[in-house]
């Protein structure tokens, strides 16, 4: 079994492997209240808190660098946020501890330098309007540890402001409308200026696609994606492929990373469409990434680097802007493995297009040899076309301490898969393990830490369904193949 403790993310904040303390911006923490119970009238103490329409349009008792503290239960309706705390002391808005959060309906950011951290937004309408659970527009918001689902729009809409982080949060079952084309998608996100990064989310079962950059007449640049972990990557998806990065008019594609990201996919379908429809991108870095799954496409890139990535699945598929090998661009693949199946007839699949005419397919030799790319990859057959050794990612959080992500490939199908987590939790630590296609179902796994590995059940999970019922099949259980957690301290 192969261990990765994935634990510096230098543009983002660096952390070390050690116990990580959870960043907090300068200024005084000055704690507001807000409960489903407040009112306007309140003066947003524990005993008279606001209601959160109050506490999102900014009483003047609401400085840079406060805490608004969301107490448990219900907010039903549409919000609007003006909150605008500052660069060096953001206003926080915040899930209280060991409480359960959640807006029923949706949540508009037009602020600006304001974190929204760990609670939930969904709609209960039975027949949703195509209204996105967050809809960004006020420049550096920051989305922290969220749970974002049945939205009937996307669960995320970030479109042209800057200074946006997504992290860690778990986005799933959104597009539920019926009224636009291939619905709505878990996060729908374009870029211009400053960069926006979208790190350690978990996405699956979007009724669009989860992962959507995409322009018409939009700017689609300086954009990284870390980390991040698709589960059933186009399985439920009704507009195609998974992961979709792509624009359709005379738009700048460029500075577009993609790292470290974790892929369990439908086998069948088209997993990664990482490339324009016209005219050919700037420069894309797709490097460290762990894929499972269908096709993943390159479509007609001036630039492009893909290296150290491991791909076990059915094809790639490159799409180059030009009419011959030769006159190609001279792209950077090579340190790559791959993994597959001795069943088929291409070992694995390398299908280049030139100038969208499609030539024969490839196998790993022909590859090599007709192109130069992977001259220090690695090919793997096996009859099933999968790994042989388990694969386990331990992700800690930077925001909370105590808190991580899990990913695990189960290839060898064991029961229960060791994860050693002493990085993330201290001796005597209560704790509790939590499955993220249940998230708020029973935990896993829970108790007092004594070091070392916990034994982390591979049971498979029913996925989430969306309220209204599947449009189409219903996605399969990933486990015990492969299973996605969040690991928590839940006491000291």
């Amino acid at each position: 079994m192969i261990v990765h403790q994935i634990c510096v993310l230098a543009v983002v904040v660096a952390i070390g492997c050690e116990q990580a303390s959870s960043p907090q911006p300068p200024g005084t923490r000055v704690g507001h209240y807000v409960a489903p119970s407040g009112t306007a009238g309140g003066d947003g103490t524990s005993a008279q808190p606001w209601n959160l329409a109050t506490a999102l349009a900014q009483p003047a008792a609401v400085q840079p660098g406060d805490m608004i503290w969301l107490r448990g239960g219900t907010y039903t309706g549409a919000f609007t946020s003006l909150l605008r705390g500052t660069a060096t002391a953001p206003i926080i808005v915040r899930q209280y501890p060991g409480e359960r959060a959640t807006i029923d309906g949706n949540l508009l950011v037009q602020g600006s330098y304001t974190w929204y951290w760990g609670f939930e937004v969904m709609s209960s309408v039975p027949a949703p309007q195509n209204l996105m659970a967050v809809n960004v527009l006020g420049p550096s918001t920051k989305l922290i540890n969220l749970i974002l689902h049945d939205a009937g729009g996307n669960g995320i809409g970030d479109q042209q402001v800057a200074g946006t982080e997504i992290y860690g949060s778990i986005i799933y079952n959104n597009g539920r409308q019926r009224v636009v084309p291939g619905y709505a998608h878990g996060i729908y996100i374009q870029n211009d200026v400053g960069t926006k990064v979208v790190s350690d989310n978990f996405l699956f079962d979007n009724l669009g696609v989860d992962l959507h950059v995409y322009g018409t007449a939009a700017l689609l640049r300086n954009m990284q994606f870390l980390y991040n972990v698709g589960i059933n990557t186009s399985q439920a998806g009704m507009d195609g492929p998974g992961w979709v990065l792509r624009t359709v008019i005379d738009s700048s594609m460029e500075n577009l990373l993609f790292q470290g990201n974790m892929i369990y996919g439908n086998p069948a379908g088209s997993v990664l469409a990482l490339g324009p429809n016209n005219p050919a991108g700037h420069d894309l870095t797709f490097i460290d990434n762990y894929v499972w799954g269908g096709s993943t496409e390159f479509t007609r890139w001036t630039n492009l680097r893909v290296t150290g990535n491991t791909f076990a699945g059915k094809t790639i598929r490159l799409f180059v802007n030009s009419s011959s090998y030769a006159t190609a661009p001279a792209y950077a693949f090579d340190n790559n493995s791959y993994f597959a199946s001795t069943t088929r007839q291409y070992i694995p699949e390398f299908d280049i297009w030139l100038n969208e005419v499609t030539q024969p397919l490839l196998d790993y030799s022909r590859w090599q040899a007709t192109t130069g790319y992977d001259q220090h990859s690695t090919l793997t057959t096996s009859a099933s076309g999968k790994p042989s050794t388990n694969q386990v990612f331990v992700r800690p959080n930077q925001y909370e301490a105590g808190r991580a992500n899990i990913v695990i490939y189960n290839w060898q199908q064991l029961s229960a898969v060791p994860v050693d987590v002493s990085s993330i939790l201290r001796g005597n630590d209560q704790y509790e393990v939590r499955n993220v296609q249940d998230f708020f179902g029973a935990p896993v796994l829970k108790g007092i830490y004594q070091g070392g590995t916990l034994a982390i059940p591979m049971t498979a999970v029913t996925p989430p369904v969306p309220l209204g019922g599947w449009p189409g099949p219903t996605p399969p259980p990933t486990g015990p193949e492969f299973n996605a957690f969040v690991v928590l301290r839940t006491a000291p």
